[in-house]
């Protein structure tokens, strides 16, 4: 690590750029969007299928490929919004999410809600 300004780390040395486009702008494997569905459920976190999704998708894959790489770091995820791109998504988006559903852990309130219908 070369050290700059007041004995600080240069940007360069602490920030790793990945290649994540996939398939091309807008264009998702069922992967990436299980990836994503995935996370909503998990988290609650809604990840965009343009940006923000593809990005940890990659990330994701990055750290399973290269485990020695990643043992013991710091990550910082930044989402960089973009959530109108899911409008395009929203029938894929939706199947994966119902198959997701029994891994959600409040998803026993949810039918309730339905049963009563």
């Amino acid at each position: 690590v070369t050290l700059g300004i007041n004995g600080l780390p240069h940007a360069q040395d602490m920030l790793t750029v990945h290649q994540a486009k996939g398939r091309g702008y807008a264009i998702n494997s069922e992967e990436e969007l299980d990836v994503m569905a995935s996370v909503a459920v998990a988290t609650g976190v809604v990840l965009d299928p343009v940006y923000s999704g593809k990005a940890f998708y990659g990330l994701q894959r990055e750290i399973k490929e290269n485990p020695q790489e990643w043992e013991g770091q710091r990550i910082l995820f930044l989402h960089t919004g973009g959530l109108l791109g899911m409008y395009d998504k929203c029938g894929q988006l939706q199947e994966l999410m119902a198959n997701q559903g029994p891994r959600f852990p409040y998803g026993h309130l949810f039918a309730e809600e339905q049963e009563q219908k």
